[in-house]
Formats: C-alpha cells, sequence, structure tokens
C-alpha cells in the first residue's frame, strides 16, 4: 500500500462523523447560545451601519444595497476564524469606500478548532507519525471549513431578522431591494435577508 493512500485512509478515519456530530450538538446548544450569537451579529452589522451612515452624511457613499458576510479562506488557514462584513453601496462591488467589520462565529467554529487540535495530536503518534504533512492538514481545514461555513450560513441566516433590529439600521439610507448575503469573499453568496 503506498504512503498516500495510508495517510488518505488515515484521515478519512480520523474525520469521519464530525460533521454530523458536531452539528447535532449545535442544534442542541443553538437555544443557549442564540442571545450571543445575535449580540454578536448585531455588533457587526451596527458598526458597518454606523459607518456607512457617517459615510453617507459626508457624500462619499450612496444609498446601501447589500450587506456581504465573507468566509475568508486565508483568514482560515492563520486561525483567524471570523467573518468579514463588507457594506456596499448601488455601486456594489466597485464602491470604493470601505466599511467592514468582522463577524466572530465562536459558535461554529469552536467545534472545528477542537476537532483539528485532535487531529494534529493524533498524526504525531503511532504509525503515522512523520507521514501525515503540515499540506494534509491544512486540505483537511479548508475541506472541514467548507462544511463548517454551511452550518455558519444557516444560523447566521436564522439570527440576522433579530440582529438587524437596530437604530443604526434603521437609520442607514438603503435601496428598496437592500440584502444581505453571506459566502465567501468576492465569490459565491447566498441570500440571507431581503428588505422591502
Amino acid at each position: 500500500m503506498n504512503h498516500e493512500k495510508i495517510v488518505q485512509d488515515f484521515i478519512k478515519t480520523q474525520t469521519e462523523g464530525w460533521v454530523e456530530e458536531d452539528f447535532a450538538a449545535m442544534n442542541l446548544a443553538l437555544s443557549d447560545n442564540k442571545k450571543n450569537i445575535v449580540g454578536e451579529l448585531s455588533a457587526a452589522i451596527r458598526q458597518v451601519c454606523s459607518q456607512a451612515i457617517t459615510q453617507q452624511a459626508q457624500g462619499i457613499k450612496g444609498p446601501a444595497a447589500v450587506i456581504c458576510i465573507s468566509f475568508l479562506r486565508t483568514n482560515m488557514m492563520d486561525n483567524i476564524w471570523e467573518y468579514r462584513v463588507n457594506l456596499y453601496d448601488e455601486k456594489m462591488f466597485f464602491d470604493q469606500v470601505e466599511c467592514c467589520a468582522s463577524y466572530k462565529m465562536d459558535f461554529v467554529w469552536q467545534y472545528l478548532r477542537k476537532r483539528l487540535e485532535g487531529l494534529a495530536a493524533a498524526v504525531k503518534t503511532g504509525m503515522h507519525a512523520n507521514k501525515v504533512r503540515p499540506f494534509h492538514l491544512e486540505d483537511v481545514k479548508l475541506n472541514m471549513a467548507e462544511q463548517y461555513h454551511a452550518a455558519a450560513a444557516t444560523i447566521t441566516q436564522l439570527a440576522i431578522g433579530e440582529a438587524i433590529k437596530i437604530p443604526e439600521y434603521d437609520t442607514l439610507q438603503k435601496i428598496d431591494n437592500f440584502k444581505i448575503v453571506m459566502g465567501e469573499y468576492w465569490d459565491s453568496n447566498v441570500l440571507i435577508y431581503e428588505g422591502t
């Protein structure tokens, strides 16, 4: 059996069931953590709305068109487990006036961090010591981060209605079909809220 096959089998065995087990645990803990999740999300939205209100008053930003909550792979690889929240006016991605905040989703990422730490410890022992390379662990981190991001998006979508019940959001000048989306930075996004 070749070296890479041994490593891949080991990784598959180690990571099997992570998503199902952790998503079930998140679901059970969601009601206890909803207030914190809404608070973190609300704080990020408050920050971008406040910045945009100031920029609109200065005449350098038009009516808000979209808030993008973005998953940044490069940050995840550097162990920065947070989302970037950007507010754009009607020029969308051509809006050059930066208006951003961070949104920590520790409720989701704590599970993956713990799993990755356990995997990193497991590869240092037994017959897999010195066979699993850092790039293998990076691949696991990226692949699993995509799956855990899906959970984060679902949870954010459940919390967004409450999180925008803030004066800064109400004061913000918005276009009629204002949207909040979540996805990868400058890539595909999923609509999680649409204003009326």
